[in-house]
């Protein structure tokens, strides 16, 4: 798993991406993927396998299946400090007038 004990460390990794174009393709790419193909609650199957992938490139254990569609990723060793992050993945059905 990924593993950034230091906050300096965290804090310098998160600082470089900024400036990483390849970081940036990738980032976006993801996101056209992931609106491309909405899909509502509870029907997020596609997402899903998405969100695996890509924690799975990135080499962070997760556990798919959580509430039918839900993934939970880890990163780092579970000892304090500890910090959850929420996302929602679902979209929302919404009438266009155009």
């Amino acid at each position: 798993p990924l593993v950034v004990s230091d906050r300096a460390a965290l804090a310098e990794i998160l600082q470089g991406a900024k400036g990483d174009a390849e970081f940036r393709k990738w980032m976006t790419e993801l996101r056209r993927e992931l609106h491309q193909k909405p899909e509502l609650m509870y029907k997020e199957f596609e997402t899903s396998k998405v969100v695996q992938r890509e924690l799975a490139a990135l080499g962070v254990s997760f556990t798919a299946g959580i509430g039918g569609t839900g993934v939970v990723g880890v990163i780092g060793s579970g000892e304090a400090p500890v910090v959850a992050l929420r996302a929602d993945m679902d979209a929302l059905l919404l009438d266009e007038e155009a």
